[in-house]
């Protein structure tokens, strides 16, 4: 009777095959969801500057220019002996949104047993609680 207790008990299945077996039987219960991440990068703002001396080729460069372009900067002045270059570029912010699909299994309401599984059941116990004593008699 032991021997019939402990093999009911351990052939039970794990969790896992049991949601295989489901999954298998109803693969209508995995669904696949979209996460969305965003992912943010901050740039610093890069400046650079340099010097000249004044020769004859760059005399003619006494006028302050200025480029703008975008996030760009660029100013060349004249003072005293020197021409100057600085340049300046600002920091900026990158967003970007990564997509991740991922499938997840929907909950499932369980359902009630079936009377005529129960009377099986306790009738099947019954034989064999019948059966050890039985054998214990003899």
């Amino acid at each position: 009777m032991r021997y019939i207790i402990i093999l009911l008990l351990l052939s039970s299945c794990s969790p896992q095959k049991r949601l295989n077996r489901l999954v298998k039987k109803h693969p209508e219960l995995i669904n696949v969801d979209t996460l969305s991440v965003h992912d943010t990068i901050h740039t610093e703002t890069i400046t650079a500057d340099t010097v000249f001396k004044d020769t004859t080729f760059l005399r003619l460069l006494r006028d302050t220019i200025t480029v703008v372009n975008d996030r760009l900067t660029i100013k060349q002045y004249y003072y005293r002996d020197s021409i100057f270059i600085q340049g300046e570029c600002k920091g900026d912010t990158l967003v970007r949104e990564i997509r991740v699909p991922y499938k997840y299994i929907q909950p499932v309401t369980k359902t009630k047993t079936p009377a005529y599984m129960i009377i099986l059941l306790v009738g099947l116990i019954i034989i064999l609680i019948l059966l050890g004593i039985k054998s214990l008699r003899e």
